[in-house]
């Protein structure tokens, strides 16, 4: 019969795998808490819309949308608008229009 091995050296076999790259922040982004996509109904959408299209550049807004599984709120100026591509330029970060649950001008 096999004497038990202590702790320390047990968990000494898995130390190779604390060596992965990311392998720490991956887990953790797996475990973190996920926001559930809201799906807007009819009116809201065309709310949405209506806002969309007074949009113009170097306009001031704040947006939410729903990136990384959550939602996150962003203000500032509207730097561009790709219609064809479905995205505004907010300061220094695309939003997907699809995945903007609200915006309003500040």
């Amino acid at each position: 019969m096999r004497a038990k091995m202590d702790r320390a050296e047990r968990a000494k076999q898995f130390m190779p795998f604390s060596a992965l790259e990311g392998l720490n922040a991956t887990l953790y982004e797996l475990n973190r808490a996920v926001d559930e996509r809201i799906c807007l109904g009819e009116d809201a959408q065309l709310e949405l819309d209506r806002r969309l299209h007074m949009l113009s550049p170097g306009r001031e807004v704040c947006a939410v949308f729903y990136a990384n599984r959550q939602y996150s709120a962003l203000s500032g100026v509207v730097m561009k608008i790709d219609l064809p591509g479905r995205s505004l330029l907010i300061d220094d970060t695309w939003v997907a229009m699809d995945d903007l649950l609200e915006i309003r001008a500040l």
